[in-house]
Parts: C-alpha cells; structure tokens; sequence
C-alpha cells in the first residue's frame, strides 16, 4: 500500500504501537515497479477547505506538486458570487442561513449517518460554508452599491441636491459606496451601467493576470526554463500591453476631473479599437494623457511580437538546440524526479525500518494505478529517437498559442456577465419593490389589506426568484468564470486523487 510521504512516520510509529515486535515494514522512496507516470495528487484538508476543493477537483484533480486553484477558490469564488448578487438585504438572509447550517454542521452529519437529514437541508449542508462565505460578499458588495432590496441607505450627506447639482467639497468623493442620489435619477441605469461594465472588466483581468503568475511555478517546479521564458513571458507581456492597458486608463480616467478641463472625456472603447486600427496616431480631442500615440504604439508593437515569440521559439529551440529533449509537455508534467518524492509502504520479513523519504504527498493506489501502467505502443512512440516529430510540436504550440490570444478576448468580455448578472438582479429587486410594496401597498389605495397582501407576494417573489433561482444562476456563472476564464490560464488538471488503501476492502485481498 502507500500513504502521505508526511505522514509515514506517524504511521511507522502507529504499526510499531499496535504490533510492536510483530511489525515489519519497509519504506521505499519511490515506486519499486516503476509503473506509474507520476505520483497521485493529495492535497490534506478539512471540512471548510474541502467544500472549495470540490469545486476545483470537479473541472480535473491537479497534477502531482502543480499549482492547486483550490486555495485562491476561497475566496474568489465567493467574491465574482457577490460582485453578481450584490445587495445588503438579500446577502444578510443568505448569511443567516449559511450561518445556522454551519452552526448546526455536527448535528447534520449525525442525522446523515442515520439516514435522518432531510433531503433539501442535506443538498445545502456540502457547500454550508460557500453558501455562508457567498452570504457575506453579497453583503458586502451591497454595502458598495449602496442597495438593499432595491432601496439605498442614507448613510453619510449626499454631494448632490435635489435639482441635481454637486454640493459636496471639492475633489471630495462619497466617504464609502455609492451615493444614494444616483437612485431615482432619470441616468440611474446609465450611471450603474458604466459602473459595473468597467469595474467587471477590471476584476476579470486582474484575475486572469493572476492565472497567468501562477503558471509561472508551475514552469519553475518542473524546471521548464524555456518555457518560463518564450511562453509565459510573451503571455503576460501579450495580457499587460492589451487589456492590462484598458484597465490602467479606465483607472486614470476616473481620476481625472473633467469639468476642470476644456475637453470632453474620451470615449475608451474608441480608444482601444483605434489603438489597434491606427497604431501611433491619437487624435488630440481624444488624448488621455501626453505622448499617448507613442506609448501605444510600443506596447502595440511588444503585443504583436510576443505572438510569433509564443508560437515558434520553444519548438525551434527544442528542434535545433536541444535536438534530445522531449519536447511534448506531458513529459515536463511526469519526471521520473517526482518518483523519488513518493513513500510506498509494503510488508517485507524484516524488522522495523524508519527509512521515510523526501517527504512530499504521493503514493500507489491499487485500485487505479492499472491505469497509468503505459502500454508498449505509447512506449515506442514517445521513445523513438527520443521526441515527437517537429510537425506534431508545432501543432501543439499552434494550438496553445490561438487558444490564448483568442482566450484573452473572449474570456475578457465573458466576465461581463459580472456587470449583467448584477444588473439584472438589481432591476428585478426594483421591479418586485415598486409594484408590490410601493404600488400594491403603499399606493394602492387598498389600505392595510393592500399592504399585507402586497407585501406577502412581495416576499413570495423575492423568495422565488431572486434568494433561490437567481442564486442558482450567479452561482452557475461564477464557476464558468473559475473553470474556464481563470483555471486554464495555468491549470492542467491532467492528475489522479490518491485514495488510501482499506484493508477492510474485499477488492484488496483481490489484488
């Protein structure tokens, strides 16, 4: 059998408590029969991370010693969820309700051992904890819009009267959130629109840059230096010089006070397609900042070099320079190297031997290693001359290098479903506010009655839809932008769940 390289002290120490001079044990560093292309994945946890790892373990169980997502999912999952749900009044309730399924976790799993939990609080107990981080960054993100249940809160003096003029101090914004007189103005939604367009654009890219870095270690752990050096340079040079950009002058134009200047803000959506259509020219009304033409035409130029830099420096190096080395990135993702970081436990006649390795979490499953036993047609063509052919090199570049210029596209304008997600929920609170508690109750002129009833089909529809289908939805949305968007900027995913040997397992007496 085979356990945690971490752990194989405690188990030696746990077998010579239980068998004492019966024990008989032998440690190996790594797999005797060499059967296994690489060492499973087996990342220790506990009842709260484990709910994250689920989600990222759903899309593919990393490879041995890859980046694990799984630790950034705790709180990026949760954060894109309240970017999308954002309001103070439906995020509290979530958070009470994820709150008393976590209060209440130990007794759950009680009455799910006997059978006994029910099955609609059992489908909620798994995620008890997403569901009460989600609850919190809901609220949160709320408290940034300033909306609970479609009405704002008159926290601090608004800058603005009646009529629509700034009466706040000069160059002194709202202290937190938005200022509730954006609500009711007849530029509301053109108003939030902007907001939200360009704050999910600027969250999107920030999480996709970070993708990017993470891609970086997992170069540097399989000591893949050429591909540290012509692939995820030119990929983050590619992502900086582009949409790295947009954020940098959608940030700076916020920062500037227009109305001081004599002229109009530019439109940056102009900006950026004439960046690539006129390269070094910028019209002097649609001037951001000095020597704007200049610097876009060299990062224009670094964006565009970086391409053919992605698609065909690794394979011609890897051809004429290093005419020996395997040049497929399976074989960077299986190093025999790893093996000797695997403890694999077997019985021998011998004594108690404390021999553990190098540590490391790894080891030989017996039910599925059958599985990564490679057969002698994979032999003979990953070991002829020692390489893939050049063709099927530049194929695999080819496609890596489309899929992410393409990606950095349309994975950019995929997370604006932050922006409509959280719009349509807005809208829809507004819409259930004004017709059943304004218009049924208040202004219906059915005095109390009207009130009870308009507020009982107010809860109904608020219920329904906005705390039960339209969570669903953000929730759905916020794992495309995880699986899709953020995890395959670096995660391959091309590994196997270690699972321990049990001896009470009629199948390990079979094999």
């Amino acid at each position: 059998g085979g356990g945690p390289g971490a752990d194989v002290g405690k188990l030696v120490a746990l077998v010579d408590s239980e068998l004492g001079a019966r024990a008989n044990v032998t440690i190996w560093d790594k797999d005797p029969n060499n059967k296994m292309k690489q060492p499973p994945t087996y990342f220790p946890g506990n009842a709260f991370t484990e709910q994250f790892q689920s989600i990222v373990d759903t899309y593919g169980i990393a490879g041995y010693k890859e980046v694990n997502p799984g630790l950034f999912t705790i709180v990026t999952f949760p954060f894109l969820f309240g970017v999308m749900y954002g309001d103070i009044g439906h995020g509290f309730i979530m958070t009470l309700f994820g709150m008393w399924l976590v209060i209440n976790g130990d007794r759950h799993d009680a009455l799910a051992k006997k059978n006994k939990l029910p099955e609609l609080i059992g489908m909620v107990h798994g995620g008890r904890y997403v569901l009460f981080l989600m609850g919190m960054f809901a609220f949160y993100c709320g408290t940034i819009y300033n909306d609970m249940f479609s009405v704002p809160l008159v926290l601090f003096e608004t800058h603005w009267d009646e009529k629509g003029y700034y009466i706040g101090k000069t160059g002194a914004p709202y202290p937190y959130g938005v200022d509730p007189s954006w609500y009711g103005t007849k530029n509301q939604l053109q108003f939030f629109n902007s907001l939200k367009m360009k704050a999910s654009v600027i969250l999107g890219v920030t999480q996709m840059t970070f993708g990017i870095s993470l891609g970086a270690l997992n170069f540097l752990y399989n000591k893949d230096y050429i591909g540290l050096i012509f692939e995820w340079i030119p990929r983050m040079l590619f992502m900086c010089c582009t949409f790295g950009y947009m954020i940098i002058i959608i940030i700076y134009k916020w920062t500037v006070d227009w109305e001081a200047t004599d002229r109009a803000p530019p439109n940056l959506i102009q900006t950026m397609i004439k960046m690539f259509l006129s390269p070094g020219h910028v019209d002097p009304s649609m001037e951001l900042y000095p020597h704007q033409a200049t610097v876009q035409l060299y990062l224009i130029s670094i964006a565009l070099l970086s391409v053919p830099v992605m698609l065909l420096a690794k394979p011609l190096i890897m051809e004429y320079c290093m005419p020996h080395h395997k040049t497929t990135e399976t074989a960077s993702h299986s190093d025999a190297e790893n093996g000797h970081e695997m403890s694999n436990i077997v019985t021998e006649t011998s004594s108690l031997t404390k021999n553990v390795g190098s540590g490391g979490y790894g080891s030989i499953d017996n039910k599925e290693e059958s599985q990564y036993i490679p057969d002698d047609d994979d032999d003979d063509h990953t070991h002829e001359g020692g390489k893939h052919s050049f063709s099927e090199t530049m194929i695999h570049q080819g496609i890596h290098t489309i899929e992410f210029v393409l990606g950095c596209v349309s994975n950019t304008a995929s997370y604006l479903r932050l922006w409509a997600l959280s719009l349509a929920h807005a809208e829809l609170a507004e819409v259930f506010w004004s017709k059943l508690i304004v218009g049924l109750g208040l202004e219906g002129g059915f005095g109390p009655v009207g009130m009870v009833i308009g507020f009982a089909s107010w809860f109904m529809a608020t219920f329904a839809v906005l705390l039960c289908m339209d969570t669903m939805e953000c929730v759905l949305h916020a794992l495309r932008l995880h699986w899709v968007e953020f995890q395959n900027k670096f995660y391959h995913a091309d590994g196997y769940k270690f699972k321990a040997v049990d001896f009470n397992d009629p199948e390990f007496f079979s094999t």
